[in-house]
């Protein structure tokens, strides 16, 4: 992707896969330990990123999970563009198409909800260093747990922006997950 300027790695240690399979490449600027949560390995790689490389808290930065490997680069490039025009940042994502029930923990429908106003949050997900290292300390000086970085925003007061992207961005969770991302993989080096 020739619109990425460089890359870092966070790792959970011990990280049996990546001590078997190290990543080289020339954009590759190095890797990070993680944290315990997404939320304290993205810190990280933010501090890492401004204190370690040097990059200006003026950049952005696309966080992005290995559980997604199905990324297209029309996506990548959409959602970078789009975080860049729009302040508050942009996440990739793709529009509800089911019905969306709310529930009590036991499962009884307690709810329906608009899906013309949900998304299913992908990543990458782009921001603004500065923004974004300040709305993780935010959260992290109120012992608040985010599941995504969009999160962090919002608590801070910032509104990202949804950008559609491809279904096949799935994450990779289960048995049947990499079977379908394996697929997808395939068709896209047949193409």
């Amino acid at each position: 992707m020739p619109f990425i300027t460089g890359v870092v790695v966070g790792l959970t240690e011990p990280d049996p896969w990546w001590e078997n399979n190290p990543f080289e490449h020339p954009k590759f600027h190095g890797e990070f330990r993680g944290g315990e949560r997404r939320q304290d390995t993205v810190r990280e790689g933010v501090l890492f990123l401004t204190g370690t490389i040097g990059v200006h808290l003026g950049e952005y930065v696309l966080v992005h999970d290995a559980a997604r490997p199905c990324i297209m680069h029309e996506d990548a490039r959409k959602v970078i563009m789009a975080a860049m025009k729009h302040g508050d940042g942009a996440v990739l994502g793709s529009r509800v198409k089911d019905t969306i029930k709310s529930s009590t923990e036991d499962g009884v429908i307690s709810g329906t909800l608009d899906r013309n106003s949900c998304w299913r949050a992908y990543t990458p997900q782009v921001f603004n260093i500065a923004n974004l290292s300040e709305a993780l300390d935010m959260v992290m000086d109120n012992k608040i747990t985010v599941t995504d970085e969009a999160m962090a925003m919002e608590h801070a007061g910032r509104s990202p922006i949804m950008v559609q992207g491809s279904d096949m961005n799935i994450k990779v969770t289960e048995e049947t997950d990499l079977r379908l991302a394996e697929a997808f993989l395939e068709g896209s080096t047949q193409s």
